[in-house]
């Protein structure tokens, strides 16, 4: 939602830079995105409110977020010092909403009108930005779908002044949805994928990301309050341990056949309710954008499993896979994983233009 043009060598892409609430990681590519350049993950416990909305001060840095990154580029390789990051659905508003037709002027005056109130943030004090989506029916009127995001400039500053604070240059700070779709579209490249729609899932800790999108054209974008946590939490109570302990324990390579079952169980009702957001995201969309159906759904995140994939595989009736964001590059990172990695790929991969 911000941008500068600084010059860097361009032998490299910037450095793509994943904020997470578990942790960072940081991915740079060739400039033909081909080959990974450097990538490194750091864990870290970033709340999710970690912005202090009382400080006043525009200079204001996360101390905990400046440790981890200096951490997660210590020994490592990156060239040059140049950052695109991203704010999550934590830290934006996002709404879909429904404006008269109209030229660039009159769509970007109306769309403002409209954010301003609804956001929950002075709108002299935010960052506006929106997504023309398509053309949709109200009644007897032809409108026009358009998706908001909204920022508080706060906000982004403190990203900015922590990320320089750690020796480094944010240059972009993006939309999460925008680094999904960007590393979707370079995933999936032949003619036969070219138009379909189809539903992108990052399933994260805090928080779950639902996209619609044909090409590389977002459709819409909802946030779910359905992540990690809330299986941690679940198992935590039917179990009556910590949310740290249960998340070990969710996370501990092998696990007694009975244990496993008894977590699965516990988490049941967390994934009872993804599937029912997702039900609804589906008929919003079949509602609301008629024509072609929603083909395939990519699953990415550090939270997806096999087994969370196939469920909902079965439970949706829609052909599910697992997203690698690491499909068409050379010398990627060896992890458990890949898909964890789609934002900082996707973030790596957005086009800058340097003066």
């Amino acid at each position: 939602m911000i941008k500068a043009s600084i010059p860097w060598p361009k032998k490299t892409t910037p450095i793509g830079l994943d904020i997470g609430s578990r942790s960072l990681k940081l991915v740079q590519l060739c400039t033909e995105h081909r080959r990974v350049i450097e990538s490194s993950r750091w864990d870290w416990n970033g709340a999710d409110d970690w912005f202090d909305a009382s400080s006043s001060d525009p200079n204001s840095t996360n101390d905990a977020f400046v440790l981890a990154l200096k951490n997660a580029l210590t020994g490592r390789n990156f060239e040059g010092r140049n950052v695109v990051t991203s704010i999550s659905g934590n830290h934006f508003f996002l709404q879909n909403i429904r404006v008269p037709k109209g030229g660039k002027a009159q769509l970007e005056a109306a769309v403002h009108r409209e954010a301003a109130s609804r956001i929950p943030f002075p709108v002299e004090e935010s960052e506006i930005r929106f997504w023309d989506c398509a053309e949709v029916r109200q009644g007897d009127t032809s409108m026009r779908e358009i998706i908001v995001f909204a920022c508080h400039r706060p906000d982004i500053m403190c990203i900015a002044q922590s990320i320089v604070a750690a020796g480094l240059n944010p240059i972009v700070v993006d939309v999460e949805p925008a680094a999904l779709i960007r590393s979707y579209a370079a995933q999936n490249r032949r003619d036969d994928e070219r138009g379909l729609r189809v539903m992108l899932l990052h399933f994260g800790y805090g928080v779950t990301s639902v996209i619609i999108a044909e090409n590389e054209d977002a459709l819409f974008v909802k946030y779910l309050d359905v992540g990690g946590r809330q299986i941690d939490e679940a198992i935590a109570e039917q179990l009556q341990l910590g949310v740290v302990e249960a998340n070990a324990l969710r996370k501990r390579k092998q696990l007694d056949q009975h244990i496993a079952k008894t977590l699965q169980d516990a988490g049941r009702p967390v994934i009872e309710k993804l599937l029912s957001e997702l039900s609804m995201c589906i008929r919003y969309h079949s509602v609301t954008f008629r024509g072609r159906p929603i083909s395939k759904l990519i699953i990415s995140g550090g939270e997806v499993s096999t087994d969370v994939a196939e469920t909902l595989e079965q439970r949706l009736g829609l052909s599910t896979k697992l997203s690698n964001p690491f499909r068409r590059t050379e010398n990627a990172p060896v992890v458990d994983t890949p898909s964890q990695w789609e934002v900082a790929v996707g973030l790596a991969r957005r086009q800058v233009v340097a003066s």
